[in-house]
């Protein structure tokens, strides 16, 4: 069987403060900085060390909470908490990246950041699927797509619409899989948002199969293949596999 796809979309980890200087620039900015600054500036580390040296990117994360606490702030607190959650998943330590995100939740809600909320209950519902926590995965997915709604993120509720599919595709409940995925798709097209779009056609494909819907899980797969490029080989050849079943 063609396999079925997740959006693990992480709160964004944008280099913010310090401008485009280099790792050795910020590294040397660390002593000129005062501390209630040094927040942002080990954060920025984190995001440079992240994928080349998640060890180095951890220490970084670790000393952007230990002054955020410090100087109170608030920001700065939840964006490297959400970076360890992420860097805990990473290393697939799933109680400690529980943890750091239900703890960047609590002090987001405490100040109504709702923008972070979005981000953060989806990476929550990620953790959760993972592990196969299916009522806890969907119950995340769904404040996500609260949050989302309540901002107007047109792209963030598709992705929470796409994740509240594929658990209950993951359950057996197909139908009811299939709306949330056609309610994904019917938001990207009116909204000229085309990325990631070809996962969920192929998902929505899946869940027509299953429930021997033939003809519109072709269309659904059709779809991918006449609207994507040679170079999403990873996608083409499901979307052949699954035209084949």
């Amino acid at each position: 069987m063609a396999k079925t796809y997740i959006c693990l979309i992480f709160l964004c980890f944008s280099i913010v403060a310090h401008g485009q200087q280099g790792d050795q620039g910020l590294i040397d900015s660390i002593e000129s900085t005062s501390p209630e600054n040094l927040d942002s500036l080990y954060y920025n580390l984190f995001v440079k060390y992240r994928v080349k040296n998640p060890t180095l990117a951890e220490e970084y994360a670790l000393l952007s909470y230990d002054y955020a606490q410090s100087s109170y702030d608030h920001n700065y607190l939840i964006r490297s908490l959400n970076a360890l959650g992420y860097l805990n998943k990473q290393k697939q330590n799933v109680e400690k990246a529980v943890e750091y995100y239900t703890e960047a939740i609590k002090i987001a809600s405490e100040f109504g950041i709702e923008e972070r909320l979005v981000f953060l209950y989806n990476n929550l519902g990620n953790i959760y699927t993972s592990t196969s926590q299916f009522d806890m995965a969907i119950d995340n997915y769904l404040k996500s797509l609260q949050y989302a709604r309540r901002i107007e993120n047109i792209s963030e509720q598709a992705i929470a619409l796409n994740n509240i599919g594929l658990i209950n595709y993951k359950l057996g409940n197909f139908e009811e899989a299939i709306v949330y995925y056609l309610d994904a798709l019917e938001l990207r097209k009116a909204n000229d948002l085309y990325e990631d779009i070809n996962t969920t056609y192929i998902n929505l494909a899946l869940c027509y199969n299953a429930i021997g819907n033939r003809q519109e899980a072709i269309n659904a797969f059709n779809s991918v293949l006449n609207n994507t490029s040679d170079s999403d080989k990873e996608i083409i050849i499901d979307a052949y596999f699954g035209l084949g079943k």
